[in-house]
């Protein structure tokens, strides 16, 4: 199984399809409901500090809350990573693949849309 992410040669940019280069932002309220109890592997997996994911812990009671405060986190820390791909790979990671089939299916169907408006 190869993981491109940890390549530093790797350019996201380039190699990477279009819709996938979409910033995550716009899909964080499509998806943070469905992420649940999850949202600490997902934040884990988008290199997320432990001690930061801890403290969102802490902060928040509401486990959809936890989420949107983990992913936008995420977006502020890293926002050279943020982008649709890098999420999609995150959930799938966290064991989430039908909630990052439905983000990629979204976000391809958002991008066309765009492209056709």
């Amino acid at each position: 199984e190869e993981d491109e992410s940890g390549d530093e040669d790797f350019n996201y940019q380039i190699n990477t399809a279009p819709y996938l280069r979409q910033s995550a932002k716009r899909f964080f309220k499509d998806i943070y409901k469905s992420v649940g109890v999850d949202w600490v592997d997902v934040g884990i997996n988008l290199n997320v500090e432990y001690g930061e994911l801890k403290k969102i812990e802490a902060e928040e009671s509401l486990t959809d809350q936890r989420c949107m405060t983990m992913l936008n986190l995420w977006r502020r820390t890293q926002p050279r990573s943020a982008y649709v791909g890098y999420l999609i790979n995150a959930l799938t990671s966290a064991n989430l693949r039908e909630v990052a089939e439905e983000l990629d299916k979204l976000s391809n169907e958002r991008f066309q849309h765009k492209l056709d408006a």
